[in-house]
């Protein structure tokens, strides 16, 4: 799908597209991986996938898979999740899978947890743990997993193959491909198709060297005061600081290599060396106080982050700026608090951006006529660098009950 609202919104010129893989009955792209280990193992005679799932996107999908070829399946899904997510259960239990919360009283290393702690919130390393439990138990069964192996890489492959096909049908080549990574075979399933296009007949590359030395100074410095008696309450205050210099001493290129040729400015320019040395705040400050009063709590936070500048076509310096951060709680009774308060209070925002820009100037509508755009360009600030984010204040609040 093409996102143009996206591309409206966002004033840009690239043309953005997006794939959608949540049509599946499973809801998820894991039944491209789930369905062919379900078909496998079947067709080894094996009657029985263990596995486990931690949101239940693969749990769904290997309780779908092993439905159509009427296997056993057996998800451990971890705690906090389980209790979270009553509706993901419920869709695994209907393709015919039992259901464990983990760590659970199946196991022996989950009798021992729960021993331990009745409540235990699981993990997804726990859960594995029970899952390959139950499979050294049963000769039957066979461990399944859902990400990182190199089997399920090779068969996520589909979603890139698809979308390089689904690509050319509306004449298009991306030049860069956005996705997101946990174990990885969402992100290199969607990659390896493309990375393999580009290494047939790649048109340019990139390279890496060591090309800079640098030097660094600085010093840290912490400190904290407690139990201070103030109006009756108590007050706790903290100092952190960082004042840190990076220069870089000495460019060269490698010896012996086709880049001895060039310049060092031609391989290290001066927007690279700013990078280094100029883009962050050389200090940073933060003071805290947290007080109590009886029920009431105070936490004033102070971040002051320091002058920094960015080289992009020319060079801006953008200054100095304190953020505060402030929340009060207020509890009710043992199991009731409430709580308000604000991230950046007063909605403090970088300086704008006056360089590197982009889509800047005026149109008129024909000659010495009226100004149709009048833009100072799309990135009001800086789309280099910034210590804070540019979305300036939140407020917010809430309240809590402790079962």
């Amino acid at each position: 799908f093409r996102a143009q609202r996206l591309e409206e919104l966002l004033d840009t010129p690239a043309r953005i597209y997006y794939k959608y893989e949540g049509v599946s009955p499973a809801g998820s792209h894991k039944p491209n991986t789930s369905v062919p280990q379900a078909y496998y193992n079947h067709r080894e005679g094996v009657t029985k996938l263990p596995t486990e799932t931690g949101a239940g996107q693969w749990g769904s999908a290997l309780a779908f898979a092993t439905a159509q070829y009427d296997m056993e399946c057996e998800v451990w899904q971890v705690a906090a999740a389980y209790r979270q997510k009553p509706y993901r259960r419920t869709m695994m239990e209907v393709w015919g899978a039992i259901v464990h919360s983990s760590p659970s009283d199946v196991t022996d290393f989950g009798r021992q947890l729960l021993a331990e702690n009745p409540d235990h919130p699981g993990s997804l390393g726990i859960a594995i743990s029970e899952a390959v439990a139950a499979c050294v138990t049963d000769p039957n069964s066979r461990y399944a997993l859902g990400s990182v192996l190199n089997h399920v890489l090779m068969h996520q492959t589909i979603i890139g193959e698809e979308a390089l096909l689904q690509l050319a049908k509306v004449g298009e080549t991306p030049d860069l491909l956005v996705g997101c990574t946990g174990g990885g075979s969402n992100f290199g399933g969607l990659a390896f198709p493309f990375l393999r296009e580009k290494l047939a007949g790649a048109g340019r590359g990139q390279f890496f060297l060591n090309g800079a030395d640098t030097q660094t100074r600085g010093f840290d410095l912490v400190a904290s005061y407690a139990g201070i008696a103030l109006g009756g309450g108590n007050l706790d205050l903290s100092l952190a600081a960082n004042v840190t210099e990076t220069e870089v001493t000495q460019l060269f290129t490698p010896a012996g290599s086709g880049l001895a040729t060039l310049s060092t400015a031609q391989v290290f320019n001066q927007q690279d060396i700013s990078i280094i040395e100029k883009w962050q705040p050389e200090d940073r400050i933060s003071l805290n106080g947290y007080y109590s009063l009886g029920a009431l709590s105070v936490n004033l936070a102070l971040n002051r982050y320091g002058e920094y500048a960015v080289t992009d076509g020319g060079t801006q310096v953008y200054g100095a700026k304190v953020l505060t951060d402030l929340r009060v709680g207020y509890d009710l009774g043992d199991s009731i608090s409430l709580h308000v308060g604000a991230n950046n209070l007063f909605d403090v925002t970088p300086d704008r951006n006056t360089i590197g820009n982009s889509r800047t100037g005026a149109i008129e509508d024909g000659p010495a006529g009226a100004i149709v755009v009048d833009s100072a360009g799309v990135f009001q600030y800086s789309r280099r660098s910034a210590p804070f984010g540019f979305n300036g204040a939140y407020y917010y609040a809430g309240a809590s009950y402790r079962f």
